[in-house]
């Protein structure tokens, strides 16, 4: 007799029965001692049992029914072969169902499977079978409890060696009655390497069972001598669970419990229920919580992912994980507001998943605001200080003298994340010159309009744009000294439009198109004073300092969705010092170059909703400026003259501004 059946001592109340399936499925009731057929080192693998009441095949039926005094195993796979059938009568049988079954020394069971189902046709029984594409021959087996009581004890066991490896067997439970074990990987007790041995097993239940008299575990080991089994540990074995108010009798020894919470949820419902009066020891299990979709879940929401009123062990060995399944991350957005999956052991006997809110929106929340920051506003204050004041002075006269200035900038602003804005910056005013004891005096009122785009962008991925444009009045003045000392300043005041449009904007979870249009007031004010000094023949050099404050207002802002911000005022407060040197080749043209440091103060803009507030993208820092101009005046035209200009900018602001003015002195 070869090594398995050497090791089976069947009862000897009736004679023996095995009935073999060409895929592999025996069944083997507890009887008299046979001499089977056996092949020790035939390994056990990717043999499937379904377990499904009220299911019918065509082909030939085998019934077996207990007396109460003998053991029923059915294997899905195992060596040998028979085919002596007996029947046994009994209404208190226990049952084992293996998918893959072998008690050869070192031999492997891998990757077998049992589905067990449901079908209210047959309240109290079951029928086994294997995959019929796969079978010829004897296609069912079925076993029908006959006693009152309905309690058929069937022992479900996805993978059984003596101290072969066990992995890759797999049970899923969709329905039906288990009052028995279900066991994910088991072993022969004995065995010295159980750990490593039993790995890689899973038990699913998919959809509601009764379940409240199973004992379920990851591993275990069998005793041969009075058929008892005592839950191990073993490597990587998981229980997954997809569905709620599921109450078993005992649970344990799975390496990680994965929870799925179902939609339809609410807070404070219970997915496991242990009932059975042993505590549970997750003391070496990983515990996740996982929600199927960001954003299903409200604030504040609680869940029951496993209660035992007799106890949950955990340890310092527990990890405990909130995970989304289609990201992969604890957190997630609620309407924009970012929150965290959070699992814990609440107390002695809850395991629980809390969904926390953050007390912070989603970072893209934060590119609506970047269309705040003052960038094309700054550019107008730049070129009305400076250029445009320099055209003012150039077209000057004793009477008011029409003068035109024209600039267009390409920047990038760096804010945390960064924004590039190129727009243009026009001026159109009337400028008039006075001199009187060694004191020379400038005024020009101007009209100014400003129009560009914009692309914001953020370091995850966030893309918005848009357009700018503004339009206000103001005024220019300047007064000179013989001494080369000067003051200068500017007042400006207008209308400030945004628009703005992304298909990146994070709303539950998904990316979705906003778009909006703002309309708002500015107001600005600059500040400068310098000297002039002529420091060789046709050359000068211009020391300076200036201050630029820009004010823009809040406003209320509702996107698509339904909800509404309310985007902060902004204030751009910026110190510049430079130094320019100008040269007069002749009475017709003149050059300047110059460098200059600025620093902003501020320049930071957010928004609120719902009381939380975006991230703050911000222009404080420094940067650097060269500049290069050219002054001509036309040969033969005393009145009219030209200023051609270029701005490079390093540092928290990159990029380049060019300027064309037009002058006509009267």
């Amino acid at each position: 007799m070869s090594g398995i059946c050497k090791q089976r001592k069947l009862h000897k109340a009736a004679a023996a029965l095995m009935v073999s399936f060409t895929s592999g499925i025996l069944l083997c009731p507890g009887m008299a001692q046979a001499d089977i057929g056996c092949e020790d080192n035939e390994a056990i693998s990717n043999r499937i049992i379904l377990i499904k009441e009220g299911e019918h095949q065509a082909g030939r039926d085998v019934n077996i029914q207990g007396d109460g005094t003998h053991d029923i195993w059915i294997y899905g796979g195992s060596p040998g072969g028979g085919t002596a059938p007996v029947l046994v009568n009994g209404s208190d049988t226990f049952i084992d169902v293996y998918s893959g079954y072998h008690d050869g020394q070192g031999i492997p069971v891998k990757n077998n499977i049992i589905n067990v189902g449901s079908d209210d046709s047959l309240k109290n029984g079951w029928k086994i079978y294997d995959d019929p594409a796969k079978l010829s021959g004897y296609k069912l087996l079925r076993i029908q409890d006959i006693s009152l009581n309905g309690m058929l004890n069937m022992n479900v066991i996805a993978g059984h060696a003596k101290s072969g490896d066990v992995s890759g067997n797999v049970i899923n439970i969709s329905g039906g009655k288990l009052n028995g074990y279900v066991i994910a990987a088991e072993a022969k007790a004995g065995s010295v390497y159980v750990e490593k041995q039993l790995h890689d097993n899973t038990v699913n239940i998919v959809n509601n069972a009764d379940l409240l008299n199973a004992k379920i575990y990851g591993a275990a080991v069998f005793n041969d001598l009075d058929r008892t089994r005592s839950g191990v540990w073993g490597t990587n074995n998981t229980l997954n669970v997809y569905v709620k108010d599921v109450s078993v009798g005992e649970l344990g020894t799975f390496n990680t419990y994965n929870f799925y919470v179902p939609l339809g949820t609410v807070s404070g419902d219970t997915m496991v229920t242990v009932a059975g009066g042993k505590t549970t020891d997750i003391s070496r299990s990983t515990v996740n919580g996982i929600v199927a979709k960001t954003g299903s879940l409200p604030l504040d929401f609680t869940v029951n992912l496993l209660v035992n009123g007799n106890g949950v062990t955990d340890g310092t060995g527990t990890i405990y994980n909130g995970i989304h399944s289609d990201t992969g991350l604890s957190t997630g957005d609620i309407n924009s507001k970012l929150y965290k999956l959070v699992v814990n052991k609440a107390d002695s006997s809850h395991v629980v998943l809390n969904v926390v809110s953050l007390n912070r929106l989603h970072p893209s929340t934060k590119n609506i605001v970047q269309a705040k920051i003052p960038s094309l506003i700054n550019r107008g204050a730049d070129f009305l200080s400076g250029d445009a004041a320099q055209s003012a002075e150039a077209a000057g006269a004793q009477v008011y003298t029409p003068f035109f200035a024209l600039s267009h900038s390409d920047m990038r602003h760096t804010t945390g994340s960064y924004v590039d804005m190129r727009g243009n910056s026009m001026v159109l005013g009337m400028s008039r010159k006075s001199e009187k004891n060694g004191r020379r005096s400038l005024l020009a009122p101007v009209f100014e309009y400003g129009y560009g785009n914009y692309d914001a962008y953020l370091d995850g991925g966030t893309h918005g744009q848009g357009k700018s444009r503004y339009y206000g009045i103001g005024i220019v003045f300047r007064n000179s000294f013989s001494d080369g000392r000067f003051y200068e300043g500017s007042l400006r005041g207008g209308r400030l439009k945004v628009d703005y449009s992304t298909n990146d904007y994070v709303y539950n979870g998904q990316k979705t198109h906003e778009h909006f249009d703002s309309s708002t007031f500015y107001a600005g004010v600059h500040f400068g004073v310098g000297r002039e000094v002529n420091w060789k023949p046709r050359h000068k050099i211009t020391y300076y300092g200036k201050f630029f404050y820009t004010h823009t207002g809040a406003e209320d802002i509702r996107l698509s969705n339904g909800q509404l911000y309310h985007t902060s005022h902004v204030n751009s407060e910026r110190l510049r010092l430079g130094i320019r040197d100008s040269y007069e080749a002749d009475n017709k043209n003149k050059l300047y170059w110059g460098v200059a440091w600025e620093h902003e103060f501020d320049g930071s803009a957010y928004a609120t909703y719902d009381g939380l507030r975006t991230d703050t993208p911000r222009l404080r820092g420094n940067s650097y400026m060269l500049e290069l101009g050219w002054v001509l005046k036309p040969k033969g035209n005393d009145h009219l003259s030209f200023d051609l200009s270029a701005t490079g900018w390093l540092g928290r602001q990159r990029g380049v501004t060019g300027r064309f003015g037009i002058n006509w002195m009267f």
